[in-house]
């Protein structure tokens, strides 16, 4: 598939928000869970962030099935954060 200039470098800078940005911190968020954290403020900031712009920017990552692995390795990364998260906020309030 042939893409344009400004296709490119928009997943391009994507791409580089991403692996400089949001995988860091995502990546941080998931080790803090998994020891047993629940999510602060800016963490749900963050998330509801990554969601929004996920969903704004869809139309891109579509034309680009190349990065399909990315896009579900991204997904799948932010659903154990908030699984983990949840089940933490259970545990700490009692309800699990």
């Amino acid at each position: 598939m042939q893409h344009t200039e400004r296709e490119e470098g928009t997943i391009h800078a994507l791409l580089e928000a991403f692996a400089k940005q949001r995988l860091p911190q995502a990546l941080e968020i998931k080790k803090r869970v998994d020891e047993g954290d629940v999510l602060n403020a800016l963490d749900i900031e963050f998330l509801e962030r990554v969601f929004r712009e996920a969903n704004e920017n869809r139309s891109h990552i579509v034309r680009f099935p190349e990065y399909a692995d990315i896009v579900n390795m991204a997904v799948h990364l932010y659903r154990d954060i908030t699984e983990k998260a949840l089940e933490n906020e259970k545990l700490r309030n009692g309800k699990a």
